[in-house]
């Protein structure tokens, strides 16, 4: 999930990644969509989840791909 962060001093729009990871359809079986929050579902369904999470809230903060370890191919994905 890509955010747009800002806009730098040239004119470029600076794109922060919020959240990558992989999930598959039957991940979501049986997911009480009802009973839980997004966050949860998330946690919860995603295989190489990289997600920067903080607080009680579990709000999502923009982090840096080029620090986290090479993802298996095409295991790890970033869509806006």
């Amino acid at each position: 999930m890509l955010r747009t962060d800002r806009v730098d001093a040239y004119g470029r729009v600076q794109i922060g990644c919020m959240l990558a990871g992989r999930f598959e359809r039957p991940s979501f079986d049986g997911v009480r969509w009802d009973a839980v929050n997004a966050a949860t579902v998330v946690n919860d369904t995603a295989d190489n989840l990289v997600i920067n999470q903080k607080g009680a809230a579990r709000e999502l903060y923009p982090f840096d791909l080029r620090f986290e370890p090479e993802p298996q191919a095409g295991s790890v994905v970033c869509h806006g």
